[in-house]
């Protein structure tokens, strides 16, 4: 007489199929993670090292940003005095780093501030020689700079 096989007769039939598939699922996921960490590590390698090119370009810019040791002098917060400013930089920090050193700003977030006031981003600051007549706030050294 045939017995009527249940689902308890097809588990055990089938089980071994079934743990060798979940092993072999978890063992393509875990080798995927680990080749996707071994990929992108050129990125992560760049990142660091691009970071550390900038700061070093930022200090050195910062050495060298004021070399006649010109200092801006504000009286009622405009200028004192017309003075030249040379800002040559490849970055923007270095960049603001070289108007802090002439005294035109205290801060980096001195001058961020006085961007957003002027509406204007802190990121489009160029390069070159500027000339800031007695009389200029802030906020119009600050348009000069990023227009």
């Amino acid at each position: 007489m045939k017995q009527k096989r249940t689902f308890r007769d097809f588990l055990y039939d089938k089980n071994d199929i079934l743990v060798a598939f979940i092993i072999i699922v978890a063992a393509m996921s875990v080798i995927a993670w680990c080749v996707r960490n071994v990929m992108n590590y050129p990125n992560t390698l760049d990142s660091v090292t691009t970071a550390e090119k900038v700061q070093s370009a930022v200090e050195q810019e910062s050495k060298s940003a004021n070399p006649e040791g010109t200092q801006a002098k504000w009286k009622n917060g405009k200028l004192a005095k017309t003075i030249t400013v040379d800002v040559s930089s490849d970055s923007t920090e270095a960049a603001i780093n070289s108007l802090i050193a002439y005294g035109l700003f205290d801060t980096a977030d001195q001058f961020r501030e006085e961007c957003e006031k002027a509406g204007v981003s802190d990121a489009d600051i160029k390069t070159g020689k500027f000339t800031f007549q007695k009389g200029w706030t802030r906020k119009k050294i600050v348009r000069e700079v990023t227009a």
